[in-house]
């Protein structure tokens, strides 16, 4: 006896349509949290690579960096299209090319932030953090008092401000 089985409820899917990409539907909201882990993985992953004691393991991670940073940069571009000036979505600019030491453009960045609103104290900080790495140590350091200004107990500002008096007491003898 031979049972045959016939598709009842139609044919079954052929070996293209698996392959078929269903576009998600993501809001500029849903691209900027993408964004934010994105860049809480790259930082990690940076950390992880300082750490990497043998030559294979750094490049596992290197690799691994490669594809957050590719992710991290798509969906800040499409937060960015979605929401405009949205001043977290020009923060995660700023951080973006902060992490990548193109300490001008962030410093542009952040400048932005701070013209729309005085009062990010983040900004600030981040603005005399791009400052220190361009060695424009008072610019940094009144940068940083502004940020204090905004947020007396904001512990990195404060921790900062103590490298770049140190660092500018020691470049006058």
């Amino acid at each position: 006896m031979v049972f045959l089985f016939c598709g009842c409820a139609g044919e079954p899917p052929s070996r293209t349509d698996r392959n078929v990409k269903v576009p998600l539907d993501l809001s500029g909201e849903d691209h900027y949290r993408m964004a934010v882990v994105a860049y809480k993985k790259v930082v990690e992953l940076q950390r992880k690579r300082e750490k990497a004691k043998t030559l294979p393991e750094r490049r596992r991670i290197e690799g691994l960096l490669d594809f957050q940073w590719e992710t991290y940069r798509k969906h800040l571009e499409k937060a960015e299209a979605a929401l405009g000036k949205d001043l977290r979505v020009m923060m995660l600019r700023g951080a973006y090319w902060f992490l990548k030491g193109q300490n001008e453009k962030a410093l542009a960045v952040y400048d932005g932030v701070i013209a729309a609103d005085d009062t990010v104290a983040t900004a600030h900080y981040m603005r005399a953090r791009c400052l220190l790495r361009l060695g424009r140590l008072k610019e940094a350091k009144a940068a940083c008092q502004k940020a204090l200004e905004q947020a007396p107990g904001y512990r990195p500002a404060a921790m900062l401000l103590v490298e770049i008096e140190r660092r500018i007491a020691a470049s006058h003898p």
